[in-house]
């Protein structure tokens, strides 16, 4: 799924570019950000280094799927799912560098999986890359 601006050749490689997008077998995911000062990003954004509300919500997921918060890397939460809902996590300043999301059955194997926010002065928000096995 690419959240480009504009149905063109540009509209949807300038959205690739910034990161806006997410790669699904079939599961939407919708994985968003707001600042403390009330700064909204989406999936491939770069977060300003202050405190923010990270939330995904998902529908047409798998009965026993798992979700996966992933901060730099590692997975900081694991959780099981019902086939739609959401889920919301505080990051306060200087919390990560980067997170994403990834949505898979319990034995691992993947269905969806975002790009990722950067967070901070960590990160270049034109070098998000979505890691995939599907």
């Amino acid at each position: 799924m690419v959240y480009a601006e504009e149905l063109s050749e540009k509209g949807i490689l300038d959205a690739i570019r910034q990161g806006h997008s997410y790669v699904s077998a079939g599961p939407e995911l919708v994985f968003t950000a707001q600042t403390e000062t009330g700064k909204k990003a989406m999936v491939g954004d770069l977060i300003p280094d202050e405190a923010a509300t990270i939330m995904v919500t998902w529908q047409d997921a798998h009965k026993g799927d798992v979700l996966r918060l992933i901060v730099d890397g590692k997975v900081q939460e694991h959780m099981p799912i019902g086939e739609t809902g959401e889920k919301m996590w505080a990051f306060p300043a200087s919390h990560a560098r980067y997170c994403s999301i990834e949505l898979g059955d319990a034995q691992g194997d993947m269905w969806a999986v975002t790009n990722r926010f950067s967070l901070g002065n960590h990160g270049n928000k034109h070098l998000s890359v979505a890691r995939c096995t599907l």
